[in-house]
């Protein structure tokens, strides 16, 4: 409904039940705002905590430096968190590995087909060398192109293949003589 004004505009005139009828509706919908935040806060904590948890390294590279590590990569390259992220992945990579790894991840980043999972090494601050499996795939991160890999720690399975290589010989040599 509307009421025409001393100067002949037209304005709508509100009744009580009509402004009741608008701050139910607008209640309504702070609370259909609030419900889907919470969800969305109940998702992302259930996300972190399977990241942050679970017992696999999980880390994003693009433009050839890290974006994203969980704790698990953390602990796997042996930097802290705020080493890594900024850092570039390649000084990280044994030596003797270098020029596979970089191609896989350029032939990768070029959208070509890549083995998704492959073994190399890594050398920790300190030194140490650590054999990992990678499994990366190509994703879009902050809207441009990234690598999403998941890393593994295969150092004492790679130890015990070199063991039984050698126990292996030692048993040859015995039985040839």
């Amino acid at each position: 409904r509307a009421i025409v004004l001393g100067d002949g505009n037209r304005c709508a005139m509100l009744t009580l039940t009509n402004i009741e009828g608008r701050v139910v509706r607008q209640n309504a919908q702070l609370d259909e705002i609030e419900r889907t935040g919470l969800a969305l806060r109940l998702s992302e904590e259930r996300y972190r905590q399977v990241v942050d948890h679970v017992s696999i390294g999980i880390i994003v590279v693009q433009d050839g430096r890290f974006r994203f590590a969980n704790p698990m990569a953390v602990e796997i390259t042996g930097y802290r968190l705020d080493e890594m992220i900024g850092r570039e992945f390649v000084p990280m990579i044994h030596e003797a590995d270098h020029a596979m790894v970089i191609d896989r991840h350029m032939r990768r980043q070029r959208g070509e087909e890549v083995e998704p999972r492959y073994e190399f090494r890594i050398v920790t601050p300190g030194g140490k060398v650590v054999w990992v499996e990678l499994a990366a795939v190509l994703i879009v991160w902050d809207g441009a192109p990234a690598t999403l890999s998941f890393v593994s720690d295969i150092t004492k399975r790679k130890q015990a293949e070199e063991a039984l290589r050698r126990s292996e010989g030692y048993y040859r040599s015995v039985i040839d003589g």
